[in-house]
């Protein structure tokens, strides 16, 4: 799986807005993926210290993921890359039976 990294500005300056509900501005943070195995469950950015960085909202499609911030932060990030491997995976025998539906 290769990650490329892309930072996409949209304030005023740049000549490139992005407005989300209510009119408000965001920035943006675009990752473009190629994962051919599908093994990427999850992408977090984060601070230096590891810790989430909270975002206003995501968008994914066309094996792309972009993530929106009032402001994208101004301090070292990182990125968490969690990947299904063999022995990450686990299959356990599960069956429902006898539910009553409404």
């Amino acid at each position: 799986m290769g990650i490329k990294l892309t930072y996409s500005p949209t304030d005023e300056n740049s000549g490139m807005v992005v407005s989300g509900m209510r009119g408000k501005k965001y920035s943006d943070l675009t990752l473009l993926i190629d994962d051919p195995n599908n093994s990427l469950i999850k992408i977090e950015i984060q601070n230096s210290s590891g810790k989430a960085i909270s975002i206003q909202g995501t968008s994914i499609g066309g094996g792309q993921r972009t993530y929106n911030y009032e402001s994208i932060p101004r301090q070292e990030l990182q990125l968490g890359v969690y990947l299904a491997t063999p022995a990450s995976i686990k299959l356990v025998p599960f069956k429902l039976e006898n539910i009553p539906l409404p």
